[in-house]
């Protein structure tokens, strides 16, 4: 599409390389928050950045982040501030905390998002053996854990967890069970067995006279007459 040079909208500008007057979208990492730009748009400024095309404005690096360069076309130019530093929202560089802050505890981490760069209780379903951290790390699958933890604990028999970051463990339903510990999931009863309590570690076989059709029964039911649905029908029969 051709306009006159008036005509430019934000985000845009006057390509000045043809004699056609074309404007085109402003190019990642860069800007036009104004009308009629000749020429090019404007690099986003260090501790900035933009990853689409036709933008009036620049995002910030997010606090705890920073970037030196100018023109930056991801927020991947926007790098994490080591422990010690901190930066706020658009820095260009970390900066030191103040008062030589000194190691954090294990089951904490040093923040890097503000000048006071206070040491922080990982939250529940994290953790951190370090005393230099500058986040805390989620719990494993079959894991959990409390607010402030240094390690992890395993669920117990009959609980799960199913994710990454739990706070705590689920109980197995009812139909299946839990015999280990750290389980990630947990096994459906096998058929002609069955479970109807939660939080179970082993399923219960089936009575003769009943049976179940399939896996992860939370109950079993009566064989028909005469029939041979499975072994225990065929034994009650007997």
């Amino acid at each position: 599409m051709l306009f006159r040079s008036a005509e430019c909208a934000v985000g845009s500008y006057q390509d000045g390389s043809t004699s056609a007057c074309v404007c085109k979208q402003c190019p990642a990492g860069h800007f036009a928050d104004t009308v009629r730009t000749a020429g090019q748009c404007q690099q986003c400024a260090a501790g900035r950045h933009q990853q689409a095309e036709g933008k009036t404005t620049c995002d910030f690096c997010s606090a705890g982040r920073s970037s030196a360069a100018e023109g930056a076309a991801s927020d991947g130019a926007c790098a994490a501030c080591v422990y010690g530093s901190f930066a706020a929202m658009g820095s260009k560089v970390c900066s030191t905390c103040p008062e030589n802050k000194s190691a954090c505890p294990t089951g904490k981490f040093r923040s890097t998002l503000n000048i006071a760069c206070e040491c922080t209780e990982c939250k529940a379903g994290q953790h951190s053996t370090s005393t230099t951290a500058t986040v805390c790390e989620n719990c494993a699958k079959g894991q959990y854990a409390r607010g402030g933890a240094e390690n992890c604990s395993n669920c117990a028999e009959g609980k799960k967890a199913s994710a990454e970051g739990k706070s705590m463990c689920d109980s197995c339903q009812r139909g299946t069970y839990a015999a280990a510990t750290k389980s990630e999931l947990c096994t459906p009863c096998e058929s002609g067995k069955f479970q109807s309590v939660l939080g179970r570690t082993e399923c219960t076989v089936c009575p003769g006279g009943k049976y179940t059709s399939a896996e992860g029964q939370s109950f079993c039911q009566a064989c028909p007459p005469g029939g041979n649905a499975a072994p225990s029908c065929s034994e009650a029969n007997a």
